[in-house]
């Protein structure tokens, strides 16, 4: 299975990953929502599936921060490596409307959450104790 996936990469080029988070980054902040990554833990090479939902996890997250977040609103994204991949993703606490923890109408969470799981992993999405809403992604230091 590992090497029809690396084949089907090679064939469709490679899927962004964990390498283009600061690309993300900078295309969120351009769209008017300032981040910060935090990276924690060793600088390990992860499957390029896992890489892939972290990324797209990501991705999502902060689009849904930037849908419903009032002017001038933070998200800090947290990368923590250990055992296995740890993607956290908080908006800084100004949404508009709670759309965001309403669900919004649209399917991206269920899409994240299929996607960790997937390859082993889980996601949660909701209000923390501070009110400001997170996802937060724990995947397999391997891929499914």
């Amino acid at each position: 299975m590992r090497e029809l996936r690396a084949t089907l990469g090679w064939l469709h080029g490679e899927p962004p990953g964990l390498d283009r988070l600061g690309a993300l980054e900078a295309a969120m902040r351009d769209a008017g929502l300032r981040v910060t990554v935090v990276r924690e833990g060793p600088d390990r090479p992860v499957p390029a599936a896992v890489g892939h939902a972290a990324y797209r996890t990501v991705q999502e997250a902060l689009s849904n921060v930037l849908r419903h977040a009032a002017p001038g609103t933070t998200a800090e994204v947290r990368v923590r490596r250990g055992a296995g991949l740890t993607i956290t993703v908080t908006d800084g606490g100004g949404t508009a409307t709670g759309a965001a923890s309403a669900g919004g109408g649209g399917r991206g969470i269920e899409g994240m959450r299929a996607r960790a799981e997937h390859l082993g992993g889980t996601l949660t999405a909701g209000p923390g104790e501070d009110g400001r809403f997170t996802v937060t992604a724990r995947l397999p230091a391997e891929s499914a």
